[in-house]
Order: C-alpha cells, then structure tokens, then sequence
C-alpha cells in the first residue's frame, strides 16, 4: 500500500508541476487512436466516428492486448526460470491472442 501511495502522490505532483500536453499533439492522438468516450470535444476537434467503430470490438481488442503482453510477460518470465513447457504455453497464448487482437482491429476501425 506504501508503494501505491508513493506512485500515486508522485504522478499526481508531476502531473500538475509540468505543463499541459499541446493541442496539436492531442490532436495527432485523436486522429490516430479515435478513443471512445466524452471529453475530447474540450481539447480536440472531434470528427465523425466511423461507420465501422464498434465499442464491442474495442473492448475486445483492449482484453486481448493486455492478453498478449501479461501473456508474453509470464511466458518469458518461466522460460527465464527454467519453466520452459509453461514458458512455450503463455508464448502460445501470447501469440494467439496477438492473431485475434489484429483480426479484430477492422472492426474498430484500424486497417
């Protein structure tokens, strides 16, 4: 808990000691990531969200990225170990996820 609390209180007073993130490179993030939700209309201009966005398919995608990089973190960290039939599974799983996550990028928007 000492170390959330230290993480947190340090991220909150570097968060508010430096200067605010440039319109224009908020702008290239939105045009780029075209993130879900409310609150962009204050910072960026917001255009149209394509036709073929789907918030299912993004939620999708963000399980099976952190899918992929806990799975690679966990198979490189038991073949690191010695552990290497876990290893090679979590790579599996790593990889398989890594195939899922780019078959459903379309369906967000991403080519």
């Amino acid at each position: 808990m000492i170390g959330v609390a230290l993480t947190t209180a340090v991220w909150l007073g570097v968060t508010f000691a430096t200067a605010p993130t440039d319109t224009e490179t908020l702008q290239g993030f939105y045009d780029r990531i075209r993130p879900f939700g409310r609150g962009w209309e204050r910072v960026v201009q917001v255009g149209e969200t394509p036709a073929s966005g789907s918030v299912s398919a993004a939620l999708t995608c963000w399980g099976l990225g952190c899918a992929v990089v806990y799975a690679a973190l966990f198979g490189a960290g038991y073949t690191l170990y010695g552990q290497a039939g876990l290893g090679a599974l979590f790579l599996g799983v790593s990889a398989l996820a890594a195939v899922g996550l780019f078959r459903t990028l379309p369906r967000v928007g991403f080519e």
